[in-house]
């Protein structure tokens, strides 16, 4: 089995800073297999708290709660994946995702969800 691991997709790709659920495919899925969420920001820290397990539903998909990201407000996100907390196998490729505080023209909001507007609605 190789060690190697990636993330291809991401569902929702724009998410509330307070948390939500994401639904991440990729490739080589198994236990112990963790999301880690890393800002795309000059002078960002990374967090160990940033560091969550996944639920594996298959090899090719993963379910992973995002951590509450009130603090960072709005900011862009690169999802990678890694085996355990071991940062050194942390997934060379990721994905790219929107934390905002506030949900951007043409989505609303409903609780922690952010949720694409019905076309030709306001």
């Amino acid at each position: 089995m190789s060690n190697s691991i990636q993330i291809i997709t991401v569902y929702p790709k724009i998410v509330s800073s307070k948390g939500d659920i994401l639904f991440l495919t990729g490739d080589g899925f198994r236990t112990g297999t963790m999301c880690v969420f890393e800002i795309d920001q000059a002078g960002y820290t990374f967090k160990s708290e940033y560091i969550v397990p996944a639920k594996i539903m298959n090899g090719a998909l993963i379910i992973c709660k995002m951590p509450d990201m009130s603090l960072v407000g709005t900011a862009d996100i690169i999802v990678k994946a890694s085996l355990s907390n071991n940062l050194r196998l942390v997934s060379n490729s990721g994905v790219r995702l929107k934390v905002v505080e506030v949900s951007p023209k043409g989505f609303y909001m409903h609780g922690n969800k952010i949720i694409e507007c019905p076309e030709g609605s306001y």
